[in-house]
């Protein structure tokens, strides 16, 4: 058969075989071996995607499928996981992966992209999708910041706050993308007495009324920081230019003689701290930066946590990390409250829109699936637990979706995931608003790609160009004898767009206290 043209030899002079690393021909055999057939099949896919798994500069630190009790465990698992081949200052690291736009860097990419923003568990995966990109009409999520979605996928591989990590029924994927988007979700959340998540604002935390998961965080609980400048009043800064993601690994509560906490020293786990997953990050005093204390990190604040809660409603932390330290000598001076700082990118119709949204859902039992033959049994979205199972029957299939209303954020596409055992061609998508006026997207057409080996999963994005701002109904069509072998669709992710994202550049987390001390919280007793 005829390789296709995404698989060939590459000659043009910036080929990466005509740079001298290509003189270690016998090594780069022996790491590719398990991967491709030959040693030209990586070769043309690591000349126009030199981050994907497999090429010269990749860095391949890190677990790809971590698992653990904890979401701690799963993080630690990650630890070290960096970016690969950041231009400018790598040999023969000269890609572009968007040249229409002039303000791209090269940087983001490698093991955290594939892993952590497309949610690859395994190297083929992340192979067979750098392989989908070079051939070309797919819409993948671009290489960015990859803090919060490295919160994201922790969660996921811990399987809470639900066992889809932050999909549940009004929430549509899995990840979230940025810390506004993450601070949003666990505030949304914290509306329904069921709701798997509570956030606790900056000026929120009360340390005289210490109740875990309520006044204060727990190991665990997520943390956003943010740009905070002082000022008459005080006021938070861009999202998108001072955002960023952590959690918090451990926390040791000090108390006074009489039980009263006067402060919660904690250690932190980041998602992306210099381009890496790091956790050398130790806060003497939460309390001091929030907004009610003197510190800052670089120029930011934490501007709150969200709090991951069971289905009683409880706060989900690991005890073992949770460590009281008492102090028989002393007494905490008071610590009063102060007025929280102005936020004016604070959108309150669109909260109370999504809000809106999420409780239409809730009650309505999650989004409608209708299949149009009795052969298709499933009434839900697939997820990695219930797929949708079509049998090779040559009859046309229909999938309607309705996500019982407009959804209140523009929707930019969706993901398919198809089992590996066979990639269905040939369907289409459509959408529409309330309006029930279709409109088609383009499904990439993957035809006569050839994979190295059996990928474990199809990963297939399919963007939406027309009325983002208006999806309520997708339609799929499946023409008579797309299914020429029993197929599984694994997961729809819906891609939704907040209005912002992460800074691209990671924070100095080194704190920083004003001029003036903090004043002692504690009184020696005689």
């Amino acid at each position: 058969m005829q390789q296709p043209a995404a698989l060939k030899y590459n000659h043009k002079e910036n080929s990466i075989m005509n740079h001298p690393i290509f003189l270690m021909f016998s090594v780069l055999m022996t790491l590719f071996g398990a991967l491709a057939a030959g040693p030209q099949t990586v070769f043309a896919v690591c000349d126009y995607q030199p981050d994907c798994y497999g090429c010269f500069c990749f860095d391949d630190t890190g677990a790809w499928d971590p698992g653990g009790g904890f979401i701690q465990d799963v993080a630690k698992q990650t630890l070290g996981t960096r970016e690969s081949c950041a231009c400018p200052g790598v040999p023969a690291c000269d890609w572009d992966p968007d040249p229409t736009d002039p303000d791209r860097s090269f940087s983001n990419g490698g093991k955290p992209y594939y892993q952590m923003v497309l949610g690859c568990v395994e190297p083929f995966d992340a192979f067979s999708i750098a392989v989908m990109m070079d051939w070309g009409g797919t819409s993948f999520n671009r290489r960015t910041a990859w803090c919060s979605e490295t919160v994201s996928f922790w969660h996921k591989h811990t399987y809470i706050p639900y066992t889809g990590g932050y999909c549940c029924d009004w929430h549509p994927n899995w990840q979230i993308y940025s810390a506004h988007d993450l601070m949003q979700w666990y505030a949304h959340e914290g509306l329904f007495d069921d709701g798997r998540g509570r956030w606790i604002h900056s000026h929120q935390v009360d340390y005289e009324n210490f109740q875990l998961g309520v006044t204060v965080p727990v190991p665990g609980a997520y943390v956003a920081i943010r740009g905070y400048q002082t000022g008459n009043p005080d006021q938070w800064l861009d999202w998108g230019e001072t955002g960023h993601s952590l959690i918090i690994d451990e926390m040791w509560v000090h108390r006074d003689r009489f039980g009263n906490v006067f402060k919660i020293k904690v250690s932190l786990l980041e998602g992306n701290s210099g381009d890496i997953v790091r956790n050398d990050h130790e806060w003497d005093d939460i309390l001091d930066l929030t907004s009610q204390g003197p510190a800052f990190l670089g120029s930011r604040k934490i501007f709150g946590f969200g709090i991951d809660r069971d289905a009683s409603g409880q706060p989900v932390y690991d005890p073992g990390r949770l460590h009281y330290i008492n102090y028989s000598y002393a007494k905490a001076s008071r610590v009063y409250p102060v007025p929280d700082a102005t936020d004016p990118q604070w959108n309150e119709a669109q909260f109370q829109a999504v809000s809106a949204y999420a409780e239409l859902v809730r009650k309505g039992g999650g989004p409608l699936v209708t299949p149009s033959s009795p052969k298709l049994t499933f009434d839900a979205l697939p997820d990695e637990q219930n797929p949708w199972n079509f049998p090779n029957v040559p009859e046309e299939y229909t999938v309607d979706i309705d996500l019982l209303d407009e959804y209140p954020l523009p929707v930019t596409g969706m993901e398919l995931i198809w089992d590996g055992g066979f990639l269905p061609l040939g369907y289409k998508i459509k959408h529409a608003g309330n309006d029930n006026q279709y409109e088609e997207e383009p499904v990439p057409d993957f035809s006569g790609l050839q994979f190295p080996q059996i990928p474990k999963n199809y990963h297939v994005p399919v963007a939406f160009l027309k009325n983002q701002e208006k999806v309520r109904h997708v339609r799929l069509i499946f023409p008579s004898g797309t299914f020429k072998k029993p197929a599984a669709l694994k997961a729809i992710n819906f891609q939704s767009a907040g209005p912002y994202e992460d800074a691209e550049i990671s924070p100095d987390l080194t704190v920083r206290y004003p001029a003036m001390p903090w004043l002692p919280l504690l009184l020696l007793l005689d």
